[in-house]
């Protein structure tokens, strides 16, 4: 992946215009490993997998050789990846431990940038916002998601203390219109569960 990463140009500044593209993610996991000299298995077993108390494996799909596909090849359990939904909800906790370092769980889902906030601008192809690997509603209302290239989402509601799981992939993801149905309705959802 690195020989073809190094083959892309770059149609925008950097800090300018907000494109997700899968093949950035693959670039941090490449970076991970070089820096770690782990594989992202063992990094994030040691960093995470145990200290959140995860109760399945997750396992990676993994390339023709061997490296493991960090832009989308992560497959976990509803209810481990519903743990890693918990530590966010909970600013980097598990219960008393400390997961994430002291203010990165809010850091990394608040987008801090015009091109990056949610809504129809300029400076962004899609209308969701995006910091950190989580994107955040058009209709932001402090909540964000992870989501999948097939629909799948760990999507989180602070305010209302909600964390919500879908691994069920749909084909009827790549249509932008769907996506965006869902991803209202999922905050409608947790939206309707508030505390009265």
């Amino acid at each position: 992946y690195l020989e073809y990463i190094n083959t892309l140009g770059r149609e925008h500044e950097p800090g300018t215009f907000n494109h997700y593209v899968s093949m950035n993610t693959q670039l941090l996991g490449i970076l991970l490993r070089r820096v770690t000299g782990e594989t992202l298995t063992t990094y994030m077993t040691r960093k995470l997998w145990h200290p959140m108390g995860m109760q399945e494996k997750g396992l990676w799909t993994l390339d023709g050789e061997g490296d493991e596909l960090a832009m989308g090849g992560l497959a976990a359990s509803a209810r481990d990846y519903a743990k890693l939904g918990l530590v966010y909800l909970r600013g980097g906790l598990r219960e008393e431990l400390r997961i994430l370092p002291e203010g990165w769980a809010e850091e990394s889902v608040t987008p801090n940038e015009p091109h990056l906030m949610p809504g129809e601008h300029s400076g962004s192809s899609n209308t969701s916002g995006y910091m950190y690997q989580w994107w955040t509603p058009r209709n932001w209302d402090g909540d964000f998601l992870a989501r999948g290239i097939w629909g799948q989402n760990i999507y989180i509601h602070p305010r209302n203390d909600v964390v919500i799981v879908k691994l069920a992939a749909d084909q009827k993801n790549f249509d932008k219109r769907f996506k965006l149905a869902y991803i209202d309705y999922l905050q409608t959802l947790a939206q309707s569960l508030a505390e009265e």
